[in-house]
């Protein structure tokens, strides 16, 4: 974040108007401001609340017992510092120097690294520009749109045809597999036949003289 886009100044007190602490402490207009004009007028139950300003977001959480305000640039995402005032809310019960936590978590907050939302949108942007620039690469090859769509084309028609092919051979293969069937069985009938011609006899006289005799 720069300068003019980031979290600028973070405020802790009770629900009674009492001052904990704040980061940085040399913003007093601010500081009065809150706990003089926003402060008293803000109910005492747990609620989240945003109120903006001029250019600027003004972010506030009441856990009931205590108030956790940060002041923030306008463009910078709510969601930047929701995660403050959560982080705040948690941990300034546990430590003794409040101030140093205020201070802490600002940089923590206002570093883009941090900001898992940002970092991807940073990820997308580096996607999108490597595309354009293989975009340019390949218009400048003179392989335009059309091109590629024709490209894509012939091999769309090239696998029909292919697929085409497929069948043809699959449904020869089949047609002279049953062709060497079909004489595979007449050999073997001509044969059967040869067989019993040479046991009875042309008239099979052979075969009927050895019935009768039994």
């Amino acid at each position: 974040m720069s300068d003019r886009d980031k979290l600028n100044y973070a405020l802790v007190a009770t629900t009674n108007g009492d001052f904990v602490a704040d980061y940085p402490t040399n913003m007093s207009k601010m500081k009065s401001m809150i706990l003089q004009k926003i402060l008293p007028k803000l109910p005492k139950e747990s609620h989240f609340r945003v109120i903006t300003m001029e250019g600027k977001k003004l972010l506030y959480k009441c856990n009931g017992i205590h108030f956790y305000f940060v002041v923030a640039d306008d463009i910078v995402p709510i969601r930047v510092g929701t995660k403050f005032l959560e982080l705040i809310d948690r941990q300034h019960i546990v430590v003794n120097d409040v101030q140093t936590l205020l201070k802490d978590q600002l940089a923590a907050c206002n570093d883009p690294n941090n900001d898992q939302i940002s970092s991807l949108q940073t990820k997308m942007n580096s996607l999108r520009e490597g595309m354009l620039v293989n975009i340019d690469k390949v218009i400048d090859r003179g392989e335009n749109i059309e091109e590629l769509n024709r490209a894509t084309e012939e091999i769309k028609y090239g696998s029909v045809d292919f697929e085409r092919g497929t069948n043809k051979i699959k449904w020869s293969m089949r047609k002279q597999y049953a062709i060497v069937l079909s004489i595979l069985f007449g050999v073997l009938a001509a044969l059967a036949l040869l067989i019993l011609f040479v046991a009875c006899g042309i008239t099979f006289q052979k075969c009927k003289s050895s019935s009768s005799s039994h």
